[in-house]
């Protein structure tokens, strides 16, 4: 897979690609600092797969690079910025973006962002989690919403939000893939979600506001 990491910052770029190198086996990536690089790389580059972009560049905005180069992308883009403005957020996920990943993100919540966008989802970050969902879910309390599920449809959303697929949970699981489906599904009604990507939001989301939860 041919990936593109387009931003300023040297050593988040670096942790960047060596987690990519991590996760993807045949991964060869490609690491420029401007917008002017990606331009070039664009015009003389036909077999690229996935971009990695930074909202912000010393040359000019992601966002624009993202309209005018989005399609050189057969597997699309991806945003990181340290900006955590949830309207922001909202805003480029809406455009078509595969993701957004807040620079202040954990190596662990990267890497299970990262798997989730290589499975198909697409990775909201929990700072626009409540605006994504529904007026009426609200989800103030994620972690209330995860504990109505069964044990056996946490264990099922524990394992989708490390991106694994349904077949692979249902492998893991000795369970038939169909079984998988119709956990999901009820996962979704319980959660009152619509897809896979706002149902591992909200597991994220719980495990996050679990760590910062003050123990007596």
């Amino acid at each position: 897979m041919n990936i593109v990491c387009c931003d300023d910052h040297p050593i988040f770029r670096h942790a960047l690609v060596h987690l990519l190198h991590e996760l993807i086996e045949d991964a060869k990536c490609t690491e420029v600092s401007s917008g002017a690089e990606l331009k070039q790389l664009c015009l003389h580059e036909t077999d690229l797969d996935m971009l990695f972009l930074d909202l912000e560049l010393p040359d000019g905005s992601g966002r624009s690079l993202f309209k005018h180069h989005h399609t050189s992308f057969s597997k699309g883009v991806v945003f990181v910025s340290a900006c955590e403005d949830s309207a922001t957020i909202l805003s480029t996920l809406s455009d078509g973006a595969l993701g957004f990943i807040p620079k202040s993100t954990s190596i662990a919540v990267l890497r299970q962002a990262i798997q989730l966008i290589l499975s198909g989802g697409q990775y909201i970050p929990p700072q626009a989690l409540t605006q994504k969902a529904k007026p009426q879910q609200e989800h103030t309390n994620t972690h209330a919403y995860i504990e109505q599920l069964t044990s056996r449809q946490q264990e099922i959303l524990k394992l989708a939000t490390k991106g694994l697929t349904n077949r692979e949970i249902a492998s893991l699981l000795t369970l038939s893939e169909n079984t998988i489906k119709a956990h999901l599904r009820a996962i979704y009604r319980t959660l009152d979600v619509s897809n896979r990507t706002e149902a591992t939001m909200l597991w994220m989301a719980s495990a996050s506001s679990e760590k910062r939860t003050p123990t007596s």
